[in-house]
């Protein structure tokens, strides 16, 4: 499910990679095999693995998508309604079809038929066919728990949302549609099959569920072997697989008598298991159809990092994220856990039941004791999940267990404001409370294996320190590929050597996560530097830096070597094709437009941005760039309009009248600059650049007595801003009032001790 936040916090220019700690390309995925396969159906592989198929159709995989049916559909469709505080929608059956009568894009009630099922447990959504080839996904799902755990009914995944026709989160909007959003993860060898020309989609799968194909890749070579004299034989030759899934072969976990941990017999080399895994349960956006299972996700996917609004500053999720990021921050993760050590492939389910699955590995004299957990033997509610993997509850109902095994820590829910799984039990009680009793226990806060929370929390509130911390991250081994990669990303914040230094130290790292950070960095480099270290990127071996690179070294094509403007081509078509095979999305108009504006093709730019705007007017990021492109051709006033454009759109958004503001300023419209600032510093007060630049501005057109206030104010949201504390500085002397100026000066110095 989409959410508010996810919509607020989606990049558009900046494009985010990730690959894994252990860098597996494509190691373990035959390339004769992937070269020819072809997709056969689930159905040729049941006479085989009759048991395997047997388990797979007790598992949400095998409903994840279906056609919707009497056998299908859980649903109460018995001429039935739902409120939702605005629109009343009713379910009804007619001639064998589910009906469903609600609000349509226009804002008109009307009758649509439900084509599809969409999942089994905890709920279940409907997809309906709309138009061109759209599929959308009906906000009202149907609770498919047992009525005694509030189930058996139909609720919105939006509760108390006023959401209206036009939006991007309507049900018929941009981000309810299963051809970009839902397709590639509930189906098999799905192809999206966009055409902006019509525009329409022809959107096509293999299997209707995710079957025997969607993890272990085209089939036809293995059925061809399977039917051979070799496969007659046994396990000769190469058995035609695409992927072979043998990490766990032969691996066994002996228990470690001084730490009562097992460890893994042999190191896991390769993350093909995790990789396919993480296809469908990362946060990630696709580049383009064609993954083939056991390679890097890199290669068609970006994963997103470690950022704010999806994950809390300690790594635990925030947003829907899912549980692959979450588990490369593990320790389990870093040393061979691979998802079917704990989970079943087939049928999902845990190998033992609760807290029996950990104690494989973790000695049950040790770890299932009171001795370990503190708490009285037999306590309600205390074991290995409730303590070391907090939970989160998305799409209203649907609860989930964050995969990154930590150690509770209720001292940084004090310091950072995380989530700690102590609280989560004792909800009458302080985070403060907590953190008393673990300290009263061991004699200390415990450390844990994630240790980054001080690090990012600093970043994200621009804290003094930042940087050195960020490069002291991005260069620690003993830390997470993705946390040390997202300390990268946040580099390309600061113009300083020492940024670009810890960026260019991972420029060549195995892991194709710290790569892209790496590119992400440094694309703001000096032009001579960004050539010299991101033109060997052109040629990475995965998509998802080659394009990056390509992006970042866009404005600066005519300063690269001849040697390297082949690749560069050839990445800048790869980057022009990703945002072709999405240009269902403004998204990827706005992208195209800004790399031709750098490249100086401005009928391209200028129709590029028309597109994205024609996609969705609301989408704030197309007329903000659109204006500063205007700007840069010494269209003013065109700028000006843009912005006033999507203010009429977007009345509410605070980057539109803050960059509506600057311009007006430009132009010498004084009183209107003014107003748009003030409205921006209204619509966004934790924003502390632009209630800085308001305070200023007032200051700078005669109303010094006002920008102090404004500085005051933003001063006390955000007590170690340098900007506001220097400005406010020269302001309180410029009146006269020494004393103060003095005491913001002294500030100033204690904050630059600590330094950028």
């Amino acid at each position: 499910m989409i959410s508010r936040t996810h919509l607020q916090l989606r990049r558009v220019i900046a494009v985010i990679a990730l690959s894994l700690a252990v860098a597996c390309g494509e190691r373990g995925v035959k390339p004769a095999a992937v070269a020819d396969a072809r997709y056969v159906g689930g159905a040729a592989c049941v006479s085989c693995h009759a048991k395997e198929a047997a388990a797979w159709a007790t598992s949400q995989h095998a409903g994840a998508m279906k056609h919707a049916a009497d056998s299908t559909v859980l649903g109460n469709f018995d001429n039935t309604s739902f409120n939702d505080g605005r629109v009343t929608t009713r379910f009804s059956r007619r001639d064998g079809r589910f009906i469903v009568n609600t609000e349509g894009p226009d804002g008109k009630l009307r009758d649509y038929e439900v084509k599809y099922t969409f999942g089994l447990y905890p709920l279940q959504q409907y997809l309906i066919d709309i138009d061109n080839g759209r599929i959308q996904s009906l906000t009202i799902a149907w609770d498919s728990r047992e009525k005694a755990a509030g189930g058996q009914r139909w609720f919105s995944l939006y509760p108390g949302e006023k959401i209206l026709p036009g939006e991007s989160i309507h049900w018929t909007g941009r981000d309810q549609n299963w051809n970009f959003m839902c397709a590639e993860c509930h189906s098999t060898n799905v192809k999206k099959n966009f055409d902006p020309a019509q525009p329409r989609f022809t959107t096509s799968w293999g299997d209707i569920s995710v079957n025997c194909e969607a993890c272990h890749g085209a089939g036809s070579r293995h059925v061809e072997w399977a039917g051979s004299k070799a496969g007659r034989a046994g396990r000769a030759g190469e058995m035609g697989l695409v992927v072979e899934f043998n990490e766990r072969a032969g691996v066994t976990w002996p228990i470690d008598s001084t730490t009562g941990i097992g460890v893994r017999s042999s190191p896991r080399h390769t993350d093909k298991e995790i990789e396919t895994c993480g296809l469908c349960h990362a946060r990630r956006a696709q580049l383009r159809d064609g993954y083939v299972p056991g390679q890097s996700l890199g290669t068609t996917d970006q994963v997103a990092l470690l950022e704010p609004g999806l994950f809390w500053p300690d790594g635990q999720m925030r947003d829907e994220v899912y549980n692959y990021a979450p588990f490369l921050q593990s320790k389990m993760y870093r040393k061979g856990v691979t998802c079917s050590d704990c989970h079943d492939p087939h049928t999902q389910q845990l190998r033992a039941p609760g807290s029996q699955v950990c104690l494989q590995c973790h000695s049950k004299e040790k770890y299932a004791a009171p001795s370990h957990d503190h708490h009285p033997a037999g306590t309600a509610r205390v074991n290995c999940v409730s303590c070391h993997m907090p939970q989160a509850t998305y799409m209203v109902i649907d609860s989930r267990h964050d995969h990154s095994f930590r150690v509770p820590r209720p001292e940084q829910t004090v310091q950072f404001g995380v989530p700690n799984t102590c609280n989560q039990c004792h909800r009458e009680q302080s985070a403060q409370w907590a953190a008393d009793q673990v300290a009263k226990w061991y004699g200390h806060a415990p450390e844990g294996y994630q240790r980054y929370a001080q690090v990012l929390y600093d970043s994200e509130q621009h804290l003094p320190g930042s940087l050195a911390r960020l490069t002291g991250l991005a260069g620690d081994t003993l830390q997470p590929a993705i946390a040390r990669a997202t300390a990268v990303s946040r580099l390309a914040g600061y113009q300083s050597p020492s940024a670009v230094s810890a960026a260019e130290a991972v420029l060549t790292d195995r892991s194709s996560l710290l790569r892209a950070a790496a590119v992400t960095a440094l694309e703001n480099a000096e032009p001579a530097e960004r050539v010299r270290l991101l033109a060997p990127r052109l040629s990475d071996s995965i998509l998802a830096v080659r394009i990056d690179a390509a992006r970042a070294l866009a404005a600066v094509e005519r300063q690269l070597p001849d040697s390297a403007k082949p690749a560069f081509g050839k990445a800048l078509q790869e980057y022009i094709d990703v945002q072709m095979f999405n240009a269902d999305r403004p998204e990827s108009w706005t992208n195209l437009a800004t790399v031709y504006a750098m490249r100086g093709d401005r009928a391209r730019a200028a129709d590029a941005f028309g597109r994205a705007i024609a996609l969705d007017s609301s989408f704030v990021p197309a007329w903000v760039n659109l204006a500063d492109f205007l700007r840069a051709t010494g269209d003013e006033a065109g700028a000006g309009a843009a912005l006033r454009d999507g203010i009429r759109h977007s009345p509410d958004n605070a980057n539109l009248h803050y960059s509506l503001g600057l311009t007006l300023i430009r132009q010498r419209q004084l009183p209107g600059a003014l107003a748009e600032l003030k409205t921006a510093a209204r619509l966004a007060p934790d924003d502390a650049h632009i209630g800085y630049v308001y305070g200023v501005a007032l200051h700078d057109t005669g109303k010094s007595a006002d920008g102090i206030r404004q500085l005051e104010a933003v001063l006390k949201l955000h007590p170690d801003d340098p900007q506001v504390l220097q400005a406010l500085a020269a302001y309180a002397k410029e009146a006269g009032d020494m004393q103060g100026s003095m005491a913001y000066s002294a500030r100033l110095q204690e904050l630059s001790a600590k330094g950028p």
